[in-house]
């Protein structure tokens, strides 16, 4: 809240929707082994990054999205 008793933050709209904006980055100490070590680390550390990204999406995409359809969007998928 604002000094002047504002709210501050997301206002939401009716044309908006709220949503997540998610970001993957491993930790620097993971970087760092990535950028300065030798090629098979840095492929090593590639391949687990993605693996763990599509693992999480995956997730996500089977417990945690859901999308309405239909007249006034009854039917959820």
């Amino acid at each position: 809240m604002s000094p002047e008793g504002q709210l501050l933050g997301m206002r939401l709209r009716s044309d908006r929707r709220p949503c997540y904006d998610p970001t993957f980055s491993a930790p620097k100490g993971i970087s760092l082994l990535w950028a300065l070590g030798p090629q098979e680390i840095h492929d090593a550390i590639s391949v687990a990054h993605d693996h763990s990204v599509t693992a999480v999406l995956n997730q996500v995409s089977t417990e945690a999205c859901h999308a309405r359809r239909g007249t006034d969007s009854h039917r959820r998928r």
